[in-house]
């Protein structure tokens, strides 16, 4: 069994993602959330059967709302860091497409020229 942080701004204090024998989960609570119940956000089985990252990743981008290369970048510093490499979470300040959520602003709708 493997686990990772999954080192994203706003959800690097509690989440996790891995790999269980031969299948791929992810465990996330955004911070400032009690996760005494369980993650906020779990992916993998029984509900999702995930036999490669890929896969892992395609589904945190969508329950997360995100760019997927936020969610591979967030996974590789995780991996890293349990190589105890150094690393910052991933930041989401201007990511395009993030759905608003408690913790974090929405995104501000640009203003038309005139």
């Amino acid at each position: 069994m493997s686990i990772y942080a999954f080192l994203l701004d706003g959800w690097d204090d509690a989440s996790t993602w891995g790999l269980d024998g031969n299948l791929y989960y992810a465990q996330l609570t955004p911070n400032g959330i009690d996760d005494a119940d369980g993650p906020q956000v779990w992916i993998g089985p029984p509900t999702y059967i995930l036999g490669k990252m890929t896969e892992l990743a395609h589904g945190i981008a969508a329950a997360l709302g995100l760019p997927l290369d936020l969610v591979y970048d967030a996974m590789a510093r995780g991996s890293a860091a349990a190589r105890g490499e150094l690393v910052m979470p991933v930041s989401i300040s201007g990511a395009e497409g993030c759905a608003p959520a408690p913790f974090r602003r929405p995104l501000a709708s640009p203003r038309p020229r005139l």
